[in-house]
C-alpha cells in the first residue's frame, strides 16, 4: 500500500518574490541593519621606523608616508593621539639589511 516517497516540491519563483525595503526607508533603520560599517576608529596608522636620530625619508612607493627615527616617531605618535586616533602599527626597518641566504 505504501508508494515510494517521490514527492516533488515546487517552489514558485525566487524567495521572496518581492524585496521588502521598508527597513531601509529611514536612516536609523538603515544603520541598524547595516552589515558593514567602516569608521575612523577602524583605521590603523602605519609608521615606519628606522635607526638613527632626528632623520626621516619618504617612502617612494607611498606618497605622504615617511620612515622616521624613534625620536621623531614619538612626536608623530603624540600628534596622532591628539587627533583622537588610537591605532598605530609600527613597522621596523629591515629594508636596508641584506637577505641572508641558506647555504
Amino acid at each position: 500500500m505504501s508508494k515510494e516517497n517521490n514527492v516533488s516540491y515546487a517552489f514558485p519563483g525566487a524567495f521572496p518574490g518581492r524585496r521588502l525595503r521598508r527597513v531601509r526607508r529611514h536612516d536609523f533603520s538603515r544603520r541598524l541593519v547595516a552589515e558593514n560599517v567602516l569608521t575612523v576608529d577602524d583605521l590603523i596608522y602605519p609608521v615606519f621606523v628606522m635607526e638613527g636620530k632626528n632623520h626621516q625619508e619618504e617612502v617612494s612607493s607611498m606618497p605622504g608616508v615617511h620612515r622616521m627615527t624613534i625620536d621623531l616617531l614619538v612626536k608623530e605618535a603624540e600628534a596622532i593621539a591628539k587627533l583622537g586616533r588610537t591605532g598605530i602599527v609600527v613597522v621596523p626597518g629591515y629594508w636596508h639589511r641584506q637577505k641572508i641566504t641558506a647555504r
